[in-house]
């Protein structure tokens, strides 16, 4: 199953990455292809990030450095090897350069595929920002470059095709976040 976190930055997609990893004793950091970091946990494969240690960016949005169809043409790589020797597959990213139509229609046309919309307010956001300030993104927040975001992310996740594999969960607090992680995990197989 190829499962898919997306949202805007400071949704929580990485804090429920990381609640779903907790369930996992072992871990085997890999790179199948080119820059596209992976962690192997049992049966689930997580790309992109580096979520076993303090970083700015971690999921596919730390990877998004390079020409789109290079990243598109590495992530397809990956799960085009990776695929059939991982029971799950799972990515977080909001970076147009992944979160795209042409790779996710790819995506939806040649796998099991679920993707997970996170959403809480802006003004819910923009706190997590400021508490968090630790990437460029968060000390140069806007709100024009916020609502651009959120915007963005909502046009993708609202598509005809994309839309059908969507499941929309509010991210608003700690309890949401364990209660996302638990319906998220709950389509691993």
């Amino acid at each position: 199953m190829m499962l898919w976190i997306t949202g805007t930055s400071c949704v929580g997609k990485s804090t429920i990455v990381k609640n779903i990893i907790r369930q996992f004793d072992n871990f085997e950091i890999c790179k199948p292809v080119g820059k596209i970091r992976c962690t192997k946990f049992g049966n689930l494969l997580v790309i992109g990030g580096t979520y076993m240690k303090k970083v700015n960016a971690p999921g596919l949005d730390g990877d998004s450095r390079g020409s789109r169809k290079m990243l598109n043409s590495n992530f397809k790589d990956v799960i085009n090897r990776e695929y059939s020797k991982n029971k799950n597959i799972l990515c977080e990213t909001q970076s147009p350069m992944f979160l795209n139509k042409d790779l996710l229609y790819w995506l939806i046309d040649n796998f099991k595929f679920k993707m997970f919309y996170l959403t809480t307010d802006k003004t819910k956001l923009d706190e997590r920002a400021k508490k968090r300030n630790a990437g460029w993104w968060d000390k140069h927040r806007t709100d024009k470059r916020t609502i651009k975001d959120i915007d963005y992310v909502k046009s993708i996740v609202s598509d005809e095709k994309i839309s059908k594999h969507t499941i929309e969960l509010t991210n608003d607090d700690m309890y949401d976040s364990m209660e996302n992680t638990k319906i998220i995990s709950n389509f691993m197989e």
